[in-house]
């Protein structure tokens, strides 16, 4: 590419040279001088161009090669090594996203995060932190959108040439870049008819007094009008310099949105979720091909040379402006549509990608008419983010006769990652998307959780405030969902003794069971546990773990019943804290 850069310039210095011999009239060769200057452009215009196909064939390489080192990693489990997570902010008061780590490092998001533009990484977010959704909440939309993915998980090759084409994604802020094209696409910057008239017939005039001058050596009227292209020139070079400097700064990225509509105009979806979106009803491709043409027009500004020669010849911003209005008042009022369905496609086919990855994954379904009973039915039921070979599943029912469940257990058996397990799958399926289990059926439930709360001294908020302003969310919400609540609870109030905890958690449980919501409450209260166990509307099991030749190990298997003992202490004295 270096050598295509000095060619380049070496032929834009012949041009000039030439152009500049010829209108001299020096040693009468004026005609094979203006021969020369034109073939310098024309060759000036193709290094140019061939220097931008083999850039963006390199970055498309480049992209290429990393999007595999990223299914590599996802693979392994090595989520922090794939690159800066997705940032967007969440309200703290979120139903579940923080416990749940739906987004940040080592999240949901990351492991299904394959997305090809910014935009699409931010429409990810937003489907996993808003389940259920109103596609969630309607089963035959629900039935569609996961048919949609279904289908998309299959056209591997397709997909792979998605992200290809979109090689070079880097703005991080997908918010920013969506409101930046919004405020191109729908700006009131325009040229009257007018303008572009005269310009056109000045430019004319100009370049025929030239010519004849050159041809018929009549006198040289034509520098008669030079001062009046040069104003004209900078005139519309002022004229038009916020709206170039927009489009310029887009210009990049309406590239890679001309290339990802065209290929999109080469698949055909056979499921209607798909068809129904607008970028395969319109067929948009041309519309964002003239666009990306008008952007590149007033991108010439970062090259002083091209911009300078084709203002003077054509006052090119002048005409591009134009078509700039003209594609405004066709296409704006749909505009918005196709960049928000072409986010939309691009997180259909990120969490179509997860089977790329995992062949262990299923497809969840919704319980039949007469399973009313049934809420969340998941047999091996195990977390996403860990990697297959060390996954081990479990299986899970809930439903109307057996709604509360009270999960014990020792430390660090694995009684927070259940509940992350049942809480993340949840909200995968009620994307559509494939679910760590060998099988998962549900019906569409608002997940709220409260496991990680802290104090915050900034707030003069402590442990126990914060957990009892939690609670109170997590009861509003079952009280106002009923029956369409989820609630994942992690050792309930914890800031405060232990027998004011089991009093108080007593009555909790009371007001849950009254209102028809579903909970999973892991504790380590063995008195509450064993009142539980002896209640029909509770189920009772446990995580427990084996000690052999000073060595505590796991299996991570749950099973019914109350725990017999915790591990405190056994955990103390092998890491030397008890004598």
């Amino acid at each position: 590419m270096r050598r295509i850069s000095l060619a380049r310039l070496a032929a834009a210095a012949l041009a000039l040279l030439a152009g500049w011999a010829a209108a001299s009239g020096w040693l009468s060769l004026s005609g094979l001088f203006w021969a020369s200057c034109i073939l310098a452009l024309a060759a000036f215009v193709a290094l140019l161009w061939i220097n931008q196909r083999w850039h963006l064939r390199w970055r498309q390489s480049q992209e290429h090669l990393q999007t595999l080192r990223a299914d590599e990693l996802r693979t392994a489990g090595r989520l922090a090594d794939i690159g800066a997570p997705f940032t967007m902010q969440v309200d703290q008061a979120h139903p579940s996203a923080g416990d749940l780590n739906l987004l940040g490092s080592f999240s949901l998001h990351q492991y299904t995060d394959r997305c090809a533009t910014a935009s699409g990484r931010s429409r990810l977010a937003e489907l996993l932190i808003s389940q259920p959704d109103q596609d969630a909440q309607s089963k035959n939309r629900w039935q569609e959108r996961k048919e949609a993915i279904r289908q998309l998980s299959r056209a591997r090759t397709f997909r792979q040439r998605f992200r290809r084409y979109a090689a070079g994604e880097t703005d991080s802020n997908a918010a920013a870049l969506q409101t930046d094209i919004e405020a191109v696409l729908f700006a009131g910057d325009g040229v009257a008819n007018w303008w572009r008239g005269g310009a056109l017939a000045l430019c004319i005039l100009f370049w025929s007094l030239f010519i004849l001058y050159q041809m018929l050596q009549i006198e040289a009227y034509f520098l008669l009008l030079i001062p009046l292209l040069s104003g004209a020139y900078i005139a519309v070079t002022l004229r038009f310099r916020s709206l170039a400097a927009r489009l310029a700064a887009l210009s990049l990225e309406l590239t890679r949105a001309d290339r990802l509509f065209k290929l999109l105009e080469s698949y055909r979806p056979s499921c209607e979720y798909l068809r129904a979106l607008t970028i395969f009803r319109q067929r948009p491709a041309a519309a964002i091909r003239e666009l990306a043409a008008i952007s590149g027009q007033f991108a010439f500004r970062r090259n002083p040379l091209l911009h300078f020669l084709s203002g003077l010849l054509y006052l090119h911003e002048l005409h591009a402006a134009a078509r700039w209005r003209r594609w405004r008042q066709h296409h704006s009022a749909v505009a918005r549509l196709w960049f928000q369905d072409l986010a939309l496609f691009d997180a259909l086919q990120s969490l179509a990608g997860v089977l790329d990855t995992d062949r262990s994954l299923c497809f969840p379904e919704w319980f039949s008419e007469d399973e009313s009973s049934l809420r969340l039915q998941a047999r091996q039921l195990s977390h996403p983010l860990i990697v297959s070979e060390r996954r081990v599943g479990n299986d899970i029912e809930l439903g109307t006769e057996r709604p509360l469940w009270l999960l014990t257990g020792s430390n660090m058996s694995g009684k927070s990652t259940l509940l992350r397990s049942i809480g993340a799958n949840l909200t995968l399926a009620m994307c559509g998307a494939p679910v760590a289990a060998s099988s998962f059926r549900f019906r569409p439930l608002f997940v709220w959780s409260s496991m990680q709360q802290q104090d915050n001294l900034a707030s003069s908020v402590s442990l126990f405030y914060a957990e009892v302003q939690r609670l109170r969310l997590l009861l509003e919400a079952a009280d106002r969902a009923a029956a369409c609540a989820l609630l994942l609870i992690d050792e309930m109030l914890r800031g405060t003794n232990a027998r004011e905890r089991t009093a108080a958690s007593r009555i909790i449980l009371e007001r849950l069971l009254r209102s028809g919501a579903s909970c999973i409450l892991a504790t380590h209260d063995l008195d509450l546990a064993a009142e539980a166990a002896s209640r029909t509307q509770f189920y009772s099991c446990h995580f427990e773990e084996t000690i052999k030749d000073g060595r505590m190990s796991f299996d991570y298997l749950l099973r019914p019943g109350p725990v017999a003992s915790g591990n405190a202490l056994r955990i103390l004295e092998l890491e030397g804290v008890l004598p």
